[in-house]
């Protein structure tokens, strides 16, 4: 039994699909093990944003890595029936333990898109030995990024659906200490396209007030509740 932290930041370049407006995404966490969904989490929703910002950490108790993926659905709230806005899968099977991965997706699985989204990925206690210049760390709670406080944010409606229980840290950007990065990014193998890249959201007129560092975020610690082994079905 392995434990599993997520944390899910932010997305670039949400494709827009409503006539009026913005979309209002969020992401659906879920964890597949054996072709069957063990346990289903999802963010709260940004109102009216194309390049929305979460900061949510989730954790989740794995029985096998080398068979264990992760899925991420990026989806458009609406009063009726959901959007799905694109999505990607995440291996377990080449992470290093204690070693966070930093990467952005791609998106697939609709048609013009270019969506990016944002993940921190912790294999806790399980994984391959880290290298000798590798940071390790215990858990993703030391990692706190600020959401920009601009930013309006709805709460889960959906009782099949579980919350993050990680509140989201409001400190205005301004305010945001930015540190070194701790850690090298490392490759993980993917049935899509991964890469890695610098959080450049919150410089260009044309994206939130966003600014952490290249691999690193800081902030003041979160509250948080042990949710390893939470189970929901939808």
């Amino acid at each position: 039994m392995g434990r599993l932290e997520v944390r899910v930041c932010a997305a670039l370049n949400v494709g827009n699909i409503q006539k009026i407006g913005k979309v209002d995404p969020y992401v659906k966490v879920k964890l597949q093990e054996q072709r069957s969904v063990k346990v289903k989490y999802r963010t709260r929703v940004v109102e009216n944003s194309l390049d929305p910002v979460w900061d949510e950490l989730f954790k989740f108790k794995i029985t096998d890595s080398e068979t264990t993926q992760m899925l991420f659905e990026l989806w458009n709230d609406n009063i009726s029936v959901g959007d799905l806005l694109g999505s990607c899968r995440l291996s377990l099977n080449e992470m290093k333990r204690g070693v966070v991965q930093d990467k952005w997706v791609i998106l697939t699985g609709r048609k013009f898109t270019t969506a990016e989204l944002h993940l921190r990925v912790l294999a806790v206690d399980f994984g391959h030995e880290p290298g000798p210049g590798d940071a390790v760390l215990g858990s993703l709670e030391e990692d706190t990024p600020a959401v920009p406080a601009n930013q309006t944010i709805r709460l889960n409606t959906n009782a099949n659906e579980k919350m993050s229980r990680y509140p989201i840290n409001l400190r205005p950007p301004s305010q945001i200490v930015v540190n070194q990065p701790q850690y090298k990014p490392s490759t993980i193998a993917l049935a899509q396209t991964w890469h890695t890249r610098s959080a450049c959201y919150g410089n260009s007129p044309l994206k939130p007030m966003y600014i952490p560092g290249p691999h690193q975020f800081a902030g003041p610690a979160l509250t948080v509740q042990d949710a390893y082994g939470v189970s929901q079905n939808m």
